[in-house]
């Protein structure tokens, strides 16, 4: 094989991206570090960390960029995290977390000065338009150091297509807690991670729903391919070893 389509390159790093770019935010190390700065929960480390690049707003702000959150547990973490630090503090930590989670991680894997221009060639190719979360993110500073610099690519472009998710879920009018119970074939999986998410009560039978769940990942895929439409045929079949490499090299 010499080159990938967009659409091939979106299908084969998508699943790498989105577990490498979420590792460090349940990392014990993240929790510790919310601990030391004084949250009362690990959680509210992480609803301001992450969501702090929307500013001080209120938390149906956040709710509307993090869209898969029960409403009320948002307005719990957010409010709760606003009583230790502003957002830009947190984001501040939140980024400095998640560069030293790539020190630790991926500084084995190999031409990661190289995965960095690829990546930052898409990521700065990307309209922002309806993408909040992502467009906050794009905009905090990246690490000087080549490693933490790669997984802060990696969490960009995991909120990217987040992002656009969020954006096709919306389009497709489907309801948030039915949207995580279709994301796996193992409905209780499914379910154990509306609980973590807040959902409480089980919406009954979510079969019927499973083609529109389908959809919206094709429409999130298309969302995606103008930006990769930066790389040439031959970087694009590159970003795709590059990031098989780094998911094949952390520790």
């Amino acid at each position: 094989m010499t080159s990938l389509t967009p659409v091939a390159l979106i299908n084969s790093v998508a699943p790498l991206i989105g577990d490498l770019g979420s590792k460090f935010m349940l990392d014990a190390a993240t929790m510790a570090r919310a601990n030391e700065l004084g949250y009362e929960h690990p959680f509210a480390f992480y609803f301001i960390g992450r969501g702090g690049v929307l500013g001080d707003v209120d938390a149906d702000v956040v709710t509307s960029a993090f869209a898969f959150f029960e409403p009320n547990m948002v307005r719990l973490m957010w409010d709760m995290a606003h009583k230790t630090s502003d957002s830009a503090t947190a984001v501040g930590h939140y980024a400095e977390v998640c560069a030293e989670y790539g020190r630790q991680h991926i500084s084995g894997a190999p031409n990661l000065q190289r995965f960095n221009e690829l990546a930052e060639k898409v990521i700065d190719a990307v309209d922002p338009a309806g993408l909040s979360l992502f467009a906050g993110w794009r905009r905090v500073p990246r690490p000087d150091d080549i490693p933490a610099r790669a997984y802060h690519n990696l969490h960009v472009m995991r909120e990217w297509r987040g992002s656009a998710h969020v954006c096709a879920v919306a389009a497709a009018s489907l309801n948030p807690h039915i949207a995580i119970l279709t994301s796996k074939e193992d409905i209780e999986a499914a379910v154990q991670i509306a609980k973590m998410f807040g959902w409480s009560t089980p919406p009954g039978d979510v079969s019927t729903y499973r083609q529109i769940r389908d959809e919206v990942e094709q429409v999130t895929t298309r969302m995606q391919v103008d930006a990769y439409t930066a790389l040439s045929d031959a970087e694009r079949l590159e970003f795709a070893e590059l990031v098989e490499a780094i998911s094949a090299a952390h520790v």
